[in-house]
Protein backbone atom coordinates (compact mmCIF):
# COMPACT_ATOMS: atom_id res chain seq x y z
CA UNK A 1 0.00 0.00 0.00
CA UNK A 2 1.29 3.44 -0.91
CA UNK A 3 0.82 6.05 1.78
CA UNK A 4 -0.83 9.36 0.88
CA UNK A 5 1.77 12.08 0.22
CA UNK A 6 0.78 14.07 3.32
CA UNK A 7 1.64 11.10 5.56
CA UNK A 8 4.70 9.99 3.55
CA UNK A 9 6.35 13.43 3.57
CA UNK A 10 6.13 13.53 7.38
CA UNK A 11 8.26 10.36 7.49
CA UNK A 12 11.15 11.74 5.40
CA UNK A 13 14.26 11.89 7.58
CA UNK A 14 17.94 10.97 7.66
CA UNK A 15 18.45 7.33 6.79
CA UNK A 16 15.38 6.96 4.56
CA UNK A 17 16.20 4.97 1.44
CA UNK A 18 14.36 5.67 -1.79
CA UNK A 19 14.50 4.07 -5.22
CA UNK A 20 14.20 6.63 -8.04
CA UNK A 21 13.43 4.84 -11.29
CA UNK A 22 14.15 7.98 -13.33
CA UNK A 23 17.07 9.69 -11.58
CA UNK A 24 18.52 12.46 -13.75
CA UNK A 25 22.30 12.87 -13.55
CA UNK A 26 23.99 16.23 -14.13
CA UNK A 27 25.03 15.09 -17.62
CA UNK A 28 21.36 14.38 -18.50
CA UNK A 29 21.60 10.57 -18.26
CA UNK A 30 18.50 9.01 -16.72
CA UNK A 31 18.59 5.68 -14.89
CA UNK A 32 17.35 4.01 -11.72
CA UNK A 33 19.27 4.91 -8.54
CA UNK A 34 19.09 4.23 -4.83
CA UNK A 35 19.06 7.42 -2.75
CA UNK A 36 19.83 7.89 0.95
CA UNK A 37 18.29 10.94 2.62
CA UNK A 38 20.84 12.62 4.93
CA UNK A 39 18.86 15.49 6.44
CA UNK A 40 16.13 15.37 9.03
CA UNK A 41 14.60 18.68 8.06
CA UNK A 42 13.83 20.38 4.81
CA UNK A 43 16.12 23.32 4.01
CA UNK A 44 14.91 25.85 1.45
CA UNK A 45 12.55 23.24 -0.05
CA UNK A 46 15.33 20.61 -0.34
CA UNK A 47 16.55 17.50 1.40
CA UNK A 48 20.22 16.55 1.42
CA UNK A 49 20.89 13.13 -0.06
CA UNK A 50 23.64 10.88 -1.39
CA UNK A 51 23.68 8.19 -4.02
CA UNK A 52 24.66 4.55 -3.82
CA UNK A 53 26.22 2.09 -6.26
CA UNK A 54 26.82 -1.60 -6.53
CA UNK A 55 29.96 -0.96 -8.60
CA UNK A 56 32.51 -1.87 -5.93
CA UNK A 57 35.34 -2.03 -8.47
CA UNK A 58 34.94 1.73 -9.04
CA UNK A 59 36.05 2.41 -5.47
CA UNK A 60 38.74 -0.27 -5.11
CA UNK A 61 42.08 1.43 -4.26
CA UNK A 62 40.40 4.81 -4.54
CA UNK A 63 40.74 7.85 -2.30
CA UNK A 64 37.02 8.57 -2.58
CA UNK A 65 34.89 8.85 0.52
CA UNK A 66 32.36 6.04 0.78
CA UNK A 67 30.84 3.53 3.16
CA UNK A 68 30.41 -0.13 2.32
CA UNK A 69 27.03 -1.18 3.64
CA UNK A 70 25.59 -4.63 4.20
CA UNK A 71 22.34 -3.05 5.34
CA UNK A 72 19.35 -5.27 4.48
CA UNK A 73 17.43 -2.33 3.00
CA UNK A 74 19.52 -2.78 -0.17
CA UNK A 75 18.88 -5.76 -2.47
CA UNK A 76 22.58 -6.62 -2.82
CA UNK A 77 24.97 -8.02 -0.21
CA UNK A 78 27.25 -4.98 -0.27
CA UNK A 79 26.23 -1.53 -1.40
CA UNK A 80 28.55 1.47 -1.68
CA UNK A 81 27.10 4.63 -0.14
CA UNK A 82 28.82 7.37 -2.10
CA UNK A 83 29.60 10.02 0.51
CA UNK A 84 31.29 12.11 -2.18
CA UNK A 85 28.05 12.31 -4.16
CA UNK A 86 25.99 14.51 -1.85
CA UNK A 87 23.49 16.90 -3.34
CA UNK A 88 20.10 18.54 -2.83
CA UNK A 89 16.78 16.95 -3.73
CA UNK A 90 13.81 19.25 -4.14
CA UNK A 91 10.73 18.35 -2.12
CA UNK A 92 8.55 19.12 -5.15
CA UNK A 93 10.53 16.60 -7.20
CA UNK A 94 10.11 13.92 -4.52
CA UNK A 95 6.37 14.66 -4.35
CA UNK A 96 5.84 14.52 -8.12
CA UNK A 97 7.83 11.31 -8.52
CA UNK A 98 6.26 9.69 -5.44
CA UNK A 99 2.74 10.45 -6.59
CA UNK A 100 3.55 9.03 -10.05
CA UNK A 101 5.18 5.85 -8.69
CA UNK A 102 8.65 6.83 -9.92
CA UNK A 103 10.13 7.09 -6.41
CA UNK A 104 9.41 4.31 -3.97
CA UNK A 105 10.12 4.12 -0.26
CA UNK A 106 12.39 1.15 0.51
CA UNK A 107 13.06 1.51 4.23
CA UNK A 108 15.56 3.10 6.61
CA UNK A 109 19.24 2.39 7.11
CA UNK A 110 20.15 0.76 10.38
CA UNK A 111 21.30 3.32 12.94
CA UNK A 112 24.88 1.93 12.90
CA UNK A 113 25.06 2.31 9.11
CA UNK A 114 23.77 5.87 9.22
CA UNK A 115 26.30 6.66 11.96
CA UNK A 116 29.13 5.36 9.72
CA UNK A 117 27.91 7.58 6.89
CA UNK A 118 27.88 10.68 9.10
CA UNK A 119 31.31 9.81 10.53
CA UNK A 120 32.71 9.49 7.00
CA UNK A 121 31.16 12.85 6.08
CA UNK A 122 32.75 14.45 9.16
CA UNK A 123 36.15 12.98 8.23
CA UNK A 124 36.00 13.98 4.56
CA UNK A 125 37.41 17.17 3.15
Amino acid sequence: MILPWKIFCEEIRAGMVLRDEQFIFTDGEIKAKWIVILSNEIKENNYIYCLTTSQKHTYKNSYSDYVISDDPVFPIAECIIEVERINLLKLNSIKRKYENGIIQYKGYLKEKTLKKVFEKIDESS
